[in-house]
């Protein structure tokens, strides 16, 4: 972050003072080894930092908890024989639903990118900003036959850069805020799709550290017909049912989690026969999915009574994080012994582990790759055509590729429902 700051800053400082001297006072300066030493090192660090996110971003643990019960009503087995009877399943395609609205969210941006590298190009190559990079202190966006263009500055060039993208990505930053605030909220609707479902989603992207989103219906069972939904949602719309909080009385259903150790290593006993696989032969396969079947169901109903409270010396309690946690976003102090903590959620820190809480570092990698790719080629068209190329198709789908994978392999639901 200081090195970002120490490259852009001193960019945009000669991009104010120099340009537009009336009577030159300040001359940029002939030695910028040390500056590109500086950029390059800014670069990498940006860079490892970016594959970092990458593996964390696609290797968190997360499980869907449902909470559905069968409703009581008995079928027949077989047609002949009717005095064979069984309770109805459960149904697991509200699992699957979520799951796939759950790999849409990920790479789910604050931003449009493809808009922003569009409209970097249209005011520094068709209005002409370019042209505020050459070495002369004169201001132009078109160059006359009397006026020469002389050869690009590159501490002009990243500060137009970076200056162009910052405040195309603070409008775009301010729309989204509107659009957030007035149309739509894409995390809220998440929230509000899982009380619907009546599943929870707990992810850990830590050993004890993760989210809690609350999906508990407050109707009891979400296997309903469309009348009984609307009948469902109309009652909760004139509060003649319970709020769908997690504590009775509120509406809270986000938290920061911290689970208790017990809980973890009851966790990774289940999972852990999942981890190596035989799927050598036909037998084989059908034993592996018998055990990811055991092992679902005995996770949901791991989790489902921890929350419930339920499991004998593991517990939680729910409070609210300090204003220094808040501040630096760490916990200080340590949870009870043997409990956990759920710390209330001002507003959807889930998406820490999505593209969409993470704007700010992603804006850094791409001001800082356009800024390579140009310092490399001094052209604006190939620098952000080749970052598009880079972000929104390899890493995008790679991307994709791994969040689908980790949610089919940690959630133990079959990839071949996964789109």
């Amino acid at each position: 972050m200081l090195f970002f700051w120490v490259v852009t800053g001193t960019g945009w400082y000669y991009l104010c003072i120099y340009k537009g001297q009336s009577a030159v006072a300040l001359f940029l300066p002939e030695d910028l080894e040390s500056y590109r030493g500086i950029l390059l090192s800014c670069f990498v660090l940006v860079l490892v930092t970016r594959l970092f996110f990458l593996y964390t971003s696609t290797t968190y643990d997360i499980f869907f908890v449902d909470w559905e019960k069968p409703k009581g009503k008995f079928i027949p087995t077989s047609t002949s024989t009717k005095d064979k009877e069984t309770l109805t399943t459960v149904s697991i395609w509200r699992t699957y639903f979520l799951a796939n609205e759950w790999n849409e969210l990920h790479t789910l941006r604050k931003i449009c990118p493809t808009f922003q590298y569009m409209a970097f190009l249209f005011f520094t190559e068709f209005i002409g900003l370019k042209y505020l990079t050459t070495a002369q202190p004169q201001v132009f966006l078109r160059p006359t036959a009397v006026e020469t263009v002389s050869e690009y500055n590159l501490l002009l060039r990243v500060a137009l850069i970076s200056a162009t993208f910052f405040c195309l990505w603070v409008l775009q930053r301010f729309y989204n805020f509107l659009y957030e605030r007035f149309i739509s909220d894409q995390m809220q609707m998440y929230v509000d799709l899982c009380s619907i479902s009546n599943i929870s989603v707990v992810i850990l992207s830590d050993v004890v550290y993760g989210y809690y989103i609350h999906g508990r219906a407050v109707h009891g069972h979400a296997d309903a017909d469309m009348g009984e939904i609307v009948t469902s949602l109309k009652r909760e719309e004139e509060n003649l049912c319970s709020k769908r909080g997690l504590e009775p009385d509120s509406e809270q259903q986000t938290f920061d989690m911290v689970i208790p150790i017990l809980l973890r290593t009851s966790y990774n006993r289940i999972t852990a026969p999942l981890t190596t696989r035989d799927i050598s032969s036909t037998r084989n396969q059908r034993n592996e999915a018998d055990k990811q079947i055991a092992a679902y169901c005995h996770i949901n109903r791991l989790f489902s009574s921890f929350i419930d409270r339920s499991l004998d010396d593991i517990d939680y309690t729910i409070g609210d994080k300090l204003f220094l946690e808040k501040l630096f976003d760490m916990e200080i102090r340590e949870p009870p012994l043997g409990k956990g903590v759920l710390y209330n959620d001002a507003g959807q820190s889930f998406e820490n582990i999505l593209y969409y809480g993470n704007e700010w570092l992603l804006f850094i990698w791409e001001v800082m790759l356009v800024v390579v790719l140009d310092y490399s080629t001094t052209n604006f068209t190939f620098a952000a055509l080749m970052a598009w190329i880079i972000n929104e198709v390899v890493i995008k789908k790679f991307s994709e590729w791994r969040c689908q994978k980790n949610v089919g392999d940690k959630a133990l639901i079959d990839e071949r429902f996964l789109l």
